[in-house]
């Protein structure tokens, strides 16, 4: 037996050295290809179990089990809304901001979404931005910043608050403003910064307009408390005030028969009278012609 092995070790070829590289490469690429294997395999079973849990509810139940013995622990802290202080609020009501926060006395203050509360806050008339907080242990916070109106808005029938770039405020309780300026007419709400800019710079003017009627969504037309209309032009809104302020002060154009002022010209103006004050003159100017015959 002996001499047979040695026969074999005599006779077996040692490797070279690129045939030693080659099995030792297969080797490690074998191993790899085993851990690689059995890391996937691990995964995948990871991710069966994990839905299973899942779809057999165990994962929620106990979640949802975690979840209520948490809120009882807090409830039993105290950690309870004992108050709700509202600030900031003036215009919108009271009972519409609690109806928006849908919380009661007792609840567990920790529980509760203050984003989707606040969501609701800011959907109320009025309500420009809300911030809700929680000041411990029992306090809910409520902040209110409400809109400016600027004006009222009348637009198919329909008369609208507004702020002073035309955003929609609300459509009630509107006899509470009968000092603010009146715009009417489709494009009114987006040409309402420049046109109170008209009311801030004219005073003495606009005390007596009573609404401002948008034409065309070009140009304005103010009807006055007397019931005279003052036709302005599209440009050079300001010379034309200044024109018709120089014949309310020198001329007492206000004082006379009239029903419009067209200013729309910047050369010309054009008064036009009432159907009287026009007969009237026309009388007196036909009774001077028979004179002079």
């Amino acid at each position: 037996m002996r001499s047979l092995i040695t026969f074999f070790q005599r006779n077996r070829e040692p490797l070279k050295r690129g045939e030693r590289e080659a099995q030792s490469l297969k080797r490690r690429r074998q191993k790899d290809l085993l851990i690689r294997s059995t890391g996937v395999s691990v995964v995948a079973l990871v991710v069966i179990m994990s839905v299973y849990l899942w779809q057999s509810g165990m994962v929620s139940d106990a979640l949802h089990s975690t979840g209520e013995r948490v809120g009882e622990r807090l409830t039993d802290a105290g950690l309870v809304v004992g108050e709700i202080r509202i600030d900031g609020q003036k215009q919108a009501a009271l009972d519409d901001i609690r109806k928006a926060l849908a919380v009661s006395h007792g609840e567990n203050i920790m529980a509760l979404d203050l984003k989707a509360m606040r969501e609701r806050v800011e959907a109320l008339d009025w309500v420009e931005s809300a911030s809700i907080g929680r000041a411990m242990p029992d306090i809910l916070t409520v902040r209110i910043e409400e809109y400016d109106p600027a004006a009222l808005w009348q637009v198919d029938g329909h008369l609208w608050l507004v702020t002073r770039d035309g955003k929609r405020i609300t459509d009630q309780k509107l006899g509470l403003f009968p000092a603010l300026p009146m715009v009417v007419g489709q494009g009114a709400d987006s040409a309402l910064p420049g046109y109170l800019e008209l009311v801030a710079a004219w005073p003495e003017i606009f005390a007596g307009v009573e609404s401002a009627v948008r034409v065309g969504d070009r140009r304005w037309d103010l009807l006055l408390k007397r019931g005279i209309t003052v036709r302005l032009p599209e440009k050079n809104v300001t010379q034309a005030l200044e024109k018709f302020a120089a014949l309310t002060r020198d001329e007492k154009i206000l004082e006379k028969d009239i029903l419009a002022v067209d200013l729309r010209l910047e050369d010309k103006t054009f008064i036009r009278l009432t159907p009287g004050e026009a007969k009237r003159r026309r009388m007196a100017a036909e009774n001077t012609e028979e004179e002079q015959i």
